[in-house]
This record gives structure tokens, C-alpha cells and sequence, in this order.
């Protein structure tokens, strides 16, 4: 559990001033960054599926074997755990952005 908390804060410590100091630049470079932050989304939204359907192939295929059973569970929460983190990270910098974009 404490690498989950490193990654949601490392994340959010790269995403919030990120957000801040580009809400002062030109609308066409909050965008291209709202662009990058979505097409990055994405791409973990993706992955974390991925990963739940291997871990559930691994839990339905474990045949009774608890290591592999253990190891397909792990995989299905970090990746519920992972794409959460993306949902967060995502509803923070909407949220950021809107603030700013207000104050301005």
C-alpha cells in the first residue's frame, strides 16, 4: 500500500503545478496539455483494463494453485487501484483548471 501512496502523490506533485503555471499561457497550450494529460489517461485506462482481464484469466486458470491465485488477486486491485488514481488525477486537474480559468 505504500507504493500506491508514493504514486498518488508523486502524481499529483507533477500534475497540480503543472496545471497552474500553464493556465497563465495561451488557450492553445492549456490545450495541447489537456490533450497530452487525456491521450496519458488513456493509455493507463487501457493498461489497467488489461491488466484485470490477465489477472482474471490468471485467477479462472489457477487450477487451486494459491500462489497463483494470490498473484491474480494483487493484479486486479493494483489495477482498480491504478485506474482510481487516474479518475483522481483527472477530476483534480478539471477541477484546478476550471478554478483558474475563473480566477482569470
Amino acid at each position: 500500500m505504500g507504493k500506491i501512496k508514493q504514486i498518488l502523490i508523486i502524481s499529483l506533485l507533477f500534475i497540480l503545478p503543472l496545471t497552474f503555471a500553464l493556465a497563465q499561457y495561451d488557450d492553445a497550450v492549456t490545450e495541447t496539455i489537456k490533450n497530452i494529460t487525456n491521450y496519458i489517461s488513456f493509455l493507463a485506462g487501457l493498461l489497467a483494463v488489461l491488466f484485470v482481464v490477465v489477472g482474471g484469466v490468471m485467477f479462472t486458470t489457477a487450477g487451486g494453485n494459491e500462489n497463483q491465485v494470490g498473484t491474480a488477486k494483487k493484479m486486479i486491485t493494483y489495477a482498480a487501484v491504478g485506474l482510481a488514481v487516474v479518475l483522481v488525477a483527472q477530476g483534480i486537474t478539471s477541477i484546478v483548471r476550471s478554478l483558474v480559468s475563473i480566477s482569470s
